[in-house]
């Protein structure tokens, strides 16, 4: 005869299981509280366990407890658990007569969930089988989008550019709504641009603040459709051998959005990185001229930052840009606007942005003659350079501050130095041939530009030397004594 007690908990226990099987959304709801609120995993996962143990049929609301038992072992990092229970829950249930259009049918949540257990805490290439598998077996899933967008991004940090091009168009076609639609397509941009398809890339980073104006990733396509444009200019410039100035076609498209950006995208931080990189466009690449109508252009930009955005690095930068392009007439107006950057510098405590106002001011100082003082602002420089390409740089600059003969010896070694960076090189390179050309030595300065055309096209001298090249092509074509002449045109 049984005792009383256990007649007692039988008679207990008989309503609760019958209670779990007939309402078995509330173990799920059970268990996900455990999970989200009470932080009780162990519980959760043994409550989610005897539910199943105890209800093998088929169902909706059992699928649901499992599920919550799969990201129960997610949400305590047993990766492997959750994997498998996902898995499992896919297989019970993917062929299954339950209305897929059901809340809790969640086997597309579960395969998704199984992309990205691998992709991240796996083996990649499961995690690609996954996202895939979600993609294709559930083409109505609210979990697509998320597939494609990490399916495309995994393809893109492998180099799978085209594949990853691929889904990332196909997201934006598919589910413009979403709301990864605006970063994928951004991400279609950046991957046309790698690809050198610059016209298209331009489409698409100009499409987003077209077609998604309100999203965070508006500001930053304008800014990047920007880029794109200035990169189109100078292979433009390159393909037809000239210099970049002589290329200024994108202009009104560039500063339509630079226009956009101010009106509607004021406030964003690629406000002053769009205006930093306007001033670089109207800029020359190497600043060995002053240019009356670069000015015109850089100081309204320059005025702008001061006054909208006064302790942003890029204005502090850019005032340190535009104090350098002044020349020896304006240099106490050079030196005030780099004395107002460095007191912003010194407040921010920025080591980084007081060496850069220094440089520049070395750089005001010997534009005007006053050499001595650039020395000893640039030795003192040295001895604070970050690195050892900075710190031959100085070292280089330090070099066209000697007399003529002794600095032609100098750049001629530096330039024939082959245990030197390629950038240094080119650069000793232009600055001898632009001693060359004060020289009037001709013939020199321009087989020096020819040589930097030719086999330094990947370093910043390369726009300089065509830039003196063609001058030079000029003065080789005039005789000798008309040369004079043709210097004073």
């Amino acid at each position: 005869m049984r005792s009383i007690l256990a007649l007692y908990i039988l008679v207990c226990l008989g309503p609760v299981c019958a209670a779990g099987v007939a309402a078995a959304a509330t173990v799920a709801d059970e268990v996900k509280r455990l999970r989200t609120e009470a932080n009780e995993l162990d519980a959760a996962v043994t409550l989610a366990q005897q539910y199943l143990d105890a209800n093998p049929e088929l169902t909706l609301d059992r699928q649901r407890v499992h599920y919550e038992l799969g990201a129960t072992l997610y949400a305590a990092k047993d990766y492997t658990a959750a994997a498998n229970a996902f898995r499992a829950l896919v297989a019970d249930y993917s062929t299954t007569a339950l209305d897929k259009a059901d809340e809790a049918f969640v086997v597309d949540d579960a395969q998704f969930y199984v992309g990205v257990i691998e992709h991240y805490f796996g083996d990649r290439a499961k995690g690609i089988e996954g996202y895939t598998e979600a993609i294709d077996d559930f083409p109505k899933s609210n979990r697509r989008p998320q597939a494609l967008m990490l399916l495309a991004g995994v393809y893109e940090q492998d180099g799978e550019k085209a594949k990853a091009l691929g889904r990332f168009k196909q997201l934006v076609a598919e589910h413009p709504k979403s709301e990864q639609a605006p970063e994928a397509q951004l991400h279609v941009g950046h991957l046309l641009r790698a690809d050198g398809k610059l016209d298209e890339a331009i489409a698409a980073f100009q499409g987003i603040p077209k077609d998604w104006p309100d999203t965070r990733h508006a500001p930053m396509a304008l800014l990047n459709a920007n880029r794109t444009l200035m990169e189109q200019e100078l292979k433009e410039a390159e393909a037809s051998d000239v210099q970049k100035d002589d290329v200024i076609c994108n202009e009104d498209a560039i500063l339509a959005n630079v226009k956009l950006l101010m009106e509607k995208y004021g406030k964003s931080e690629e406000v002053t990185q769009v205006m930093q990189d306007l001033i670089n466009y109207y800029s020359s690449p190497v600043q060995l001229v002053r240019d009356s109508e670069t000015l015109a252009n850089v100081k309204p930009i320059v005025d702008w930052l001061r006054e909208h955005k006064p302790g942003a690095r890029q204005t502090l930068r850019a005032t340190c840009e535009y104090a350098v392009m002044l020349d020896r007439d304006h240099l106490d107006e050079a030196l005030a606007e780099l004395d107002w950057t460095a007191d912003f510098a010194r407040e921010a405590n920025d080591e980084s942005l007081l060496f850069d106002v220094e440089f520049a001011r070395a750089r005001v100082l010997s534009q005007a003659g006053r050499t001595d003082e650039a020395r000893e602002i640039w030795t003192k420089l040295l001895e604070r350079a970050s690195t050892d390409h900075l710190a031959d740089e100085i070292r280089l600059i330090l070099v066209t501050l000697d007399p003529i003969e002794e600095r032609l010896l100098k750049l001629d070694e530096i330039a024939n130095d082959e245990q030197r960076q390629r950038d240094i090189r080119s650069t000793a390179m232009m600055l001898l041939a632009v001693d060359h050309y004060r020289e009037d030595r001709y013939e020199e300065a321009k087989s020096l530009v020819d040589e930097i055309v030719a086999n330094y096209a990947d370093t910043v001298s390369v726009y300089a030397a065509k830039s003196l090249r063609d001058t030079l092509k000029g003065l080789l074509d005039v005789p000798i004594e008309n040369r004079g002449d043709y210097v004073r045109r």
